[in-house]
């Protein structure tokens, strides 16, 4: 199959192609996942903090929570269905939380729920934005948020709402 695939660039491109589209559909949670904004809820009960990031990846949801400063930070993961704690640990990383005053992680998923754009599967504070990515079946959105006022400032990507 590599020699095939090696041969022929087309091929190669169609393959890769086939199999990016059917990851894309499985980085969205399933089918009777509670909603992210109770996810980051649970998770907030489990370690207090600020919560700086969120990503569904291999079935489940990785909560990243620090303390005021970025640093402390724990990995959550948690069942999407049931939203219990499948690991708790130390994350080495250091995250930049959003301002004082802003909007929560939480706040910012049920601000997109309510706009039923699809099913979110990443949330992160890059600073100085909130950045949501959301999806459907095959078409993706990625929004940079205002963490004081929620307000989209940015859309990229082929599930972008028309204006």
């Amino acid at each position: 199959m590599s020699l095939l695939l090696s041969r022929s660039p087309l091929l190669a491109a169609l393959v890769l192609g086939l199999a990016g589209t059917a990851a894309l559909a499985a980085d969205v949670p399933p089918s009777g996942a509670k909603p992210l904004s109770q996810i980051l809820e649970a998770a907030h009960k489990v370690q207090p903090g600020v919560i700086v990031s969120a990503e569904f990846d291999d079935g489940r949801w990785e909560v990243v929570s620090c303390n005021a400063e970025g640093r402390g930070c724990r990995e959550i993961h948690l069942d999407p269905r049931t939203a219990k704690v499948l690991r708790n640990r130390r994350e080495s990383s250091f995250d930049a939380p959003p301002p004082a005053g802003s909007q929560t992680a939480a706040q910012i998923a049920s601000a997109f729920e309510g706009r039923q754009l699809g099913a979110i599967s990443e949330i992160e504070f890059d600073d100085p934005v909130w950045e949501v990515t959301v999806g459907s079946g095959t078409s993706r959105a990625k929004f940079d948020v205002d963490p004081a006022s929620g307000e989209v400032q940015r859309c990229r990507g082929l599930g972008c709402p028309k204006r």
